[in-house]
């Protein structure tokens, strides 16, 4: 019989697989940790888990519904969507930051703003909560039987923590090598997350165009 700490294993890898594939909101949390350090980097991506969260215990209890919202409006959220990279890629290629070698700044609004532009990245991928109706659908056996509440929400945690685990390593690890940057490099870095946070925003607009192009 399959045990909640299996659930639990099997939610935590499911929750690195689905934040690891590389995107804007990853692109956010690189530039985040090499601007500011770990705990904002960190935060940043909080942002994304909740939205994850969200389409995982719609996707683990079997909440059709949403799936089907997100489809039913599947070219409005890619245009909000759009439209939130485009401007905060437009954003980053106006930034000048600085590498402050002192101790970590405290938190200031600019996280909150990297937070909720990270949730509504998430939040507006349709592919995003198909994907973890995909994932859990094909769990077969390993997923827990509808009457067990407990395991369901035992690999629900797992997922939320595999998330966590896998915004831990990407700020900490970039966190690390900060003291080596210099404010050219920083500059480097905002540019390029720019210019890819515009590319992705384009992708998704060209392909909402050639479904309305016959």
């Amino acid at each position: 019989m399959t045990t909640h700490l299996a659930y639990a294993v099997i939610g935590l890898f499911i929750g690195l697989l689905t934040s690891a594939p590389v995107g804007p909101v990853n692109i956010m949390v690189l530039r985040r940790a090499f601007r500011g350090g770990f705990l904002g980097a960190f935060l940043t991506g909080m942002g994304a888990v909740v939205a994850d969260s969200i389409f995982a215990a719609a996707a683990i209890f079997g909440v059709s519904t949403v799936g089907d919202f997100m489809e039913g409006n599947r070219h409005m959220l890619q245009i909000v969507g759009a439209v939130v990279l485009a401007i905060f890629g437009i954003v980053l290629l106006r930034s000048h930051t600085h590498v402050d070698r002192g101790p970590q700044a405290p938190l200031d609004h600019t996280v909150l703003r990297d937070m909720l532009a990270a949730f509504a990245m998430a939040i507006t991928n349709p592919g995003a909560v198909l994907g973890f109706l995909a994932i859990f659908g094909g769990l077969g056996s390993w997923a827990p039987a509808h009457e067990d509440l407990t395991g369901t929400l035992v690999m629900l945690a797992g997922v939320v923590a595999g998330a966590c685990l896998w915004w831990g390593l990407i700020a900490g690890g970039v966190a690390a090598l900060r003291d080596r940057l210099t404010d050219r490099w920083l500059d480097g870095v905002n540019r390029i997350a720019g210019l890819a946070l515009l590319a992705f925003a384009g992708v998704i607009g060209v392909n909402c165009l050639r479904e309305y192009i016959p």
